[in-house]
């Protein structure tokens, strides 16, 4: 009997052989809410426009001034900021809207980790056009954002 167990166990892996794997984080409540609210297009108090006025509505994105007071380096810490923002022509509306979308991202665990993984990979697919942003809006460093 003995010898059947020592010929089946390097045959068969045992359920708990590999460590599982960790489950992403999951955003909070209040990020899974603004991330509809934002997709949306819902109460949106400033506009994102590439190229020039007037912007066709494929070439505009709308976001919440509230949510983008995060990143310092974008300046909507006052209600001063601008309500419409006309960004570079050569930019896509797809980037720019990830790049704003990044912004609603928040997890329990690490506020910043979520925004800092789709981040790094918007500067994997579109490192120029990330790069033109951050020229004209400031750096997007989201390990300085506030939670």
């Amino acid at each position: 009997m003995s010898m059947l167990a020592i010929g089946w166990y390097p045959h068969t892996p045992l359920p708990d052989a590999a460590p599982p794997k960790p489950l992403p984080a999951a955003p909070t409540e209040l990020s899974t809410r603004l991330l509809s609210v934002f997709d949306a297009g819902q109460d949106c108090d400033v506009v994102f426009c590439i190229g020039e006025e007037p912007c066709p509505e494929d070439l505009s994105v709308g976001a919440h001034r509230l949510v983008l007071r995060r990143n310092p380096a974008l300046g909507f810490d006052s209600n001063a900021a601008p309500a419409r923002v006309t960004l570079p022509a050569s930019l896509s509306s797809s980037t720019l809207r990830k790049v704003l979308r990044v912004h609603y991202l928040e997890t329990s665990g690490d506020p910043n980790g979520a925004p800092l993984a789709a981040l790094a990979e918007v500067r994997q697919t579109a490192p120029e056009e990330l790069a033109q942003l951050e020229a004209s809006l400031g750096a997007f460093d989201a390990s300085r954002w506030a939670p």
